[in-house]
């Protein structure tokens, strides 16, 4: 259900918008399309698409603050991206796990 959630978010995005994808589990990777942060563009939605339908929840259990401390990471480390900068961010973390450590989690994201 996560992934189904993930793609009907994806289609969301308007054409001009960024966005990168971390999966996680009790280790966290970036999906990539050449870079880290990706345009929505066809092309890459297809490529996301594509990638996303090959993904399984087998990541072990549900780490989620380091992966958050990665994602906050990633915009403060890119405040332009293809030479344009980066307004209006956002985190928008999708789960089918409990979290560990909550209290961990709010104070990462605060």
């Amino acid at each position: 259900m996560t992934i189904e959630a993930l793609k009907l978010f994806l289609k969301s995005l308007s054409p001009d918008a960024y966005f990168a994808i971390i999966s996680f589990g009790s280790k966290h990777k970036f999906l990539q399309i050449g870079k880290k942060i990706i345009l929505c563009g066809p092309s890459e939605m297809k490529e996301a698409m594509e990638q996303i339908n090959e993904m399984e929840a087998n990541m072990g259990g549900t780490e989620i603050s380091e992966p958050l401390d990665a994602a906050i990471r990633l915009l403060s480390e890119n405040e332009y991206v293809f030479g344009k900068k980066i307004k209006n961010s956002r985190i928008f973390l999708l789960t089918d796990g409990e979290v560990e450590d909550p209290n961990k989690v709010i104070e990462i994201a605060a």
